[in-house]
């Protein structure tokens, strides 16, 4: 509703690596403000603090709810109902809402769909485009009763939040190996059929989804809270309709000898199922695969040329490093794992 953190920023102030401190805003410094503002962790500097805009409370309500193979009535309902979904969430998604949710080749569970400004009432009325969907798709298996459908609402975001989302989140953490796309609106509103297929074959390797599901370039958003100043955002990401994550069944007992093996079929054979389906489609940097193929294109999107150009400026040594952060490749690897100027 309010776009990416990124785009709410009016100041940063950094020291750079030669120990400087700089303000930089939209008028001052205005190359560093453009690339601190999403262009990429660890690269310009030392943040000391970011003064971001802020916006009232406001009431704010989610949807919580799940659904299984068993539960749909087999294989071919569920799958259908995966992307009844998918396509019943887009108009929510354009009136400012945001979706938080995980699926395998067994089951879907939606840990919010999340309606900042809208009671529980209301978020009630606007599921049910939603819910007659996914009751057509599964021959009627799936009704608001059947997906155990949880409807709550706060009088902040962060109360709702704190309420309903953290604890899902608190026991997370990444596997040994994951990787990241972006689902382009563009081919969730024409290919869509196409990337059912591809989803449905990773997921049938083991592998499994984490979604975020967001328009921040909806009417809404343009309306309550444009940017404060054209940023470094990836484009990519302004134009998708979804994030994922896309993780192999994973355990931490296993040898990290797995983790290699699971690695190379992340990046060579999963990946490229996705991608042929939706080529370009790129991914969130902070969610995604470090041997990307083509790093500057996939997490940059066009905009790495100029951050590099920034980042020479602020930084020409390179003490600021990452491993896809921008200047990476400025540096190589010896057999000791040390960094060496390429």
């Amino acid at each position: 509703m309010y776009g990416f953190a990124a785009d709410n920023v009016l100041e940063w102030e950094i020291v750079t690596a030669d120990g400087v401190r700089v303000v930089a805003t939209p008028t001052q410094n205005a190359d560093l403000y453009w690339a601190l503002s999403g262009g990429g962790s660890g690269t310009y500097g030392v943040v000391l603090s970011a003064t971001v805009r802020v916006f009232p409370n406001q009431v704010t309500s989610n949807a919580a709810f799940s659904f299984s193979v068993s539960q749909a009535g087999g294989v071919e309902q569920y799958w259908n109902a995966v992307s009844a979904f998918h396509q019943q969430l887009k108009p929510l998604l354009d009136q400012g809402m945001v979706a938080e949710y995980g699926f395998t080749n067994e089951t879907m569970v939606v840990t919010g769909v999340m309606a900042p400004g809208q009671t529980s009432d209301s978020l009630q009325s606007s599921l049910q485009p939603l819910l007659d969907a996914l009751t057509a798709k599964s021959c009627s298996q799936l009704t608001a009763k059947s997906l155990g459908m949880k409807l709550s609402q706060a009088d902040s975001y962060y109360d709702l939040y704190k309420a309903e989302i953290e604890s899902h989140l608190a026991g997370l953490v990444f596997p040994a190996a994951m990787a990241g796309r972006f689902v382009p609106r563009r081919v969730m509103d024409v290919n869509s059929t196409e990337l059912d297929t591809a989803l449905r074959a990773v997921a049938d390797r083991g592998y499994s989804y984490a979604v975020i599901a967001l328009n921040v370039l909806s009417s809404v958003r343009n309306r309550t809270a444009p940017p404060i100043a054209p940023n470094a955002v990836q484009p990519n990401f302004n134009d998708a309709y979804s994030s994922l994550m896309i993780s192999p069944r994973w355990s931490n007992s296993l040898p990290w000898s797995e983790a290699q093996v699971l690695q190379d079929q992340l990046v060579n054979e999963i990946l490229p199922i996705y991608d042929a389906v939706a080529p370009d489609a790129g991914a969130y940097k902070n969610e995604a695969n470090w041997a990307e193929k083509d790093i500057k294109k996939s997490f940059y999107a066009g905009t790495y040329e100029r951050l590099e150009y920034i980042k020479k400026k602020v930084d020409p040594a390179g003490f600021f490093y990452g491993i896809t952060s921008v200047g990476f490749d400025w540096f190589g690897g010896d057999s000791a794992g040390r960094l060496c100027n390429a």
